[in-house]
């Protein structure tokens, strides 16, 4: 494929990448061969402030640089020339132009991505999604490898078979969407898999949509078929696939188990022991809480109704277990109300990210 190539790509291509290796502090505690999946609403606000704290984490306190996300190999390697240049139009034409009409074809995505390199320099992309944009992005990708002699390289070959993938997958989408979609669920694990044992099955972090993320789901139109977490556990068992774990609170007073009084819930009086006071960060609604855990109490709450309300994990003052019940008061940050509720640990997900839901009972 010989045609014209970008000015703006060979720029890119004299910037080069610095990697500094630092040491850093393992508190995280991420075991070697970690996947850290975040399952997502694609360009939705609240999903990438978590995103953007959550690769921040792992990056600084962990030394995580390999970011895995939900685009076609071409366009993550184009982003890669953008996070080792000055050039935006590599972005924005990626995302803005080239992605027009798609879900991560927005200026919150430029703006996510701004911030990422702003504060995570040496962040790598690995893009694993099946060729979408293959005639655009795909092409331009391919004209700037000619530019530089590498017809014969890895790298070409590699985004030839992507847009391949993607050249199969639209023709079979028009004719059986729930085979075109069990289709780029296959490959969207096959591509990560390699890029994986690439990377020598280091410690890595991915940004999907949701239904790709949770180990035990399936896929979208095809009940089935397993999605690519789910996919994944099976082929690295030895491999956490989990959230990141991330910190959403300022702990003001710890958790003391020798401070007790009495609870009432639903009729039931319970032992409770003190879980310490919390700073909200991040929360839009309230701005700090404090906690008392009861205890016995998860099998006569496990069936109470709830109401939608959640407090994610990383938001308490002290670690959350499944098959906990919680006496919360919160300060709300309009008005300073101070009410106090009851959260019930499921092990459920919320923005993918482990959540507590507040309980449709009686309140004190």
């Amino acid at each position: 494929m010989k045609t014209r190539t970008r000015k703006i790509l060979i720029t890119a291509a004299l910037a080069v990448f610095a990697v500094l290796i630092t040491a850093v502090s393992c508190r995280l505690n991420a075991r070697a061969g970690d996947i850290y999946l975040y399952g997502e609403l694609h360009s939705d606000a609240r999903y990438l402030e978590l995103e953007t704290l959550a690769w921040s984490r792992l990056y600084h306190e962990e030394g995580m640089r390999d970011l895995f996300i939900e685009m076609p190999y071409y366009s993550a390697e184009l982003m890669n020339l953008w996070m080792a240049g000055e050039d935006e139009d590599i972005l924005e034409q990626t995302l803005l132009v080239d992605g027009d009409g798609a879900q991560g074809g927005t200026q919150l995505m430029v703006d996510f991505y701004r911030k990422l390199r702003e504060d995570c320099p040496e962040t790598v992309f690995h893009g694993t999604d099946v060729g979408h944009q293959f005639d655009t992005t795909g092409v331009r990708y391919l004209e700037y490898l000619e530019s530089l002699g590498k017809e014969d390289s890895e790298e070409y070959s590699r985004a030839e078979k992507c847009i391949e993938q993607g050249e199969t997958f639209y023709r079979i989408l028009y004719e059986d969407q729930p085979e075109a979609f069990a289709y780029r669920e296959n490959m969207m694990t096959e591509n990560f898999s390699e890029e994986y044992r690439r990377l020598g099955q280091r410690t890595v972090m991915g940004i999907y949509g949701d239904l790709h993320t949770v180990v035990g789901g399936r896929t979208y139109m095809f009940p089935d078929q397993p999605n690519m977490a789910s996919q994944l556990a099976e082929k690295y068992p030895r491999a956490n696939i989990l959230p990141p774990k991330v910190n959403l609170a300022r702990v003001l007073a710890e958790p003391d188990k020798s401070k007790r009084k009495r609870v009432a819930l639903e009729g039931m009086e319970y032992e409770a022991w003190y879980g310490g006071k919390a700073e909200l960060l991040y929360n839009s609604k309230f701005t700090s809480m404090e906690v008392w855990v009861l205890e016995g109490a998860y099998e006569d709450a496990k069936d109470i109704f709830t109401t939608g309300i959640t407090l994610f994990c990383g938001e308490y003052p002290l670690p959350v277990e499944p098959s906990q019940v919680f006496q919360v008061t919160l300060t709300m940050r309009e008005g300073g109300g101070t009410p106090t509720w009851f959260f019930r640990s499921d092990g459920r997900l919320t923005l993918s990210l482990p959540a507590t839901e507040q309980l449709k009972a009686e309140q004190p």
